[in-house]
């Protein structure tokens, strides 16, 4: 489970991230971000060494909230492991949206797509991820 410290879950934050961050398409998993300083309304919300992420997987993917649920979770869990291995940059406020091709994608799959995601938005630590 994501700390409390880590997660986004207030709608206004959400609202606030889409309409100023900058986005990143994977196959399985898309990104969007800002960064906390760079941010009037969301530096004003958050300390500049925070990291907040929120996860998004709509009723596109599939009508089942168990599998929707599911899938939230592997995402939860692929972020959790970076964080934990201290691979994710902190000052940024994130959200990682779920594709519709996540129904048919593995823990393995989502966890690599995560991180490719990642790359391209340049929010990997330097020298700590493979």
């Amino acid at each position: 489970m994501l700390a409390q410290q880590f997660r986004l879950k207030q709608e206004r934050n959400f609202e606030l991230l889409f309409q100023e961050g900058d986005y990143v398409s994977g196959k399985v998993v898309s990104l969007k971000y800002c960064k906390i300083s760079e941010s009037s309304k969301i530096k004003s919300r958050f300390d500049l060494n925070d990291l907040r992420i929120g996860f998004i997987v709509s009723t596109d993917v599939d009508k089942r909230a168990t599998i929707r649920n599911r899938k939230k979770r592997q995402m939860r869990e692929a972020v959790r492991q970076l964080i934990k291995q201290d691979k994710i940059k902190l000052g940024y406020v994130m959200a990682f949206i779920a594709n519709t091709s996540i129904a048919d994608a593995d823990y393995q799959k989502i966890e690599y797509n995560i991180i490719q995601v990642l790359k391209k938005a340049n929010l990997l630590n330097d020298n700590r991820v493979n």
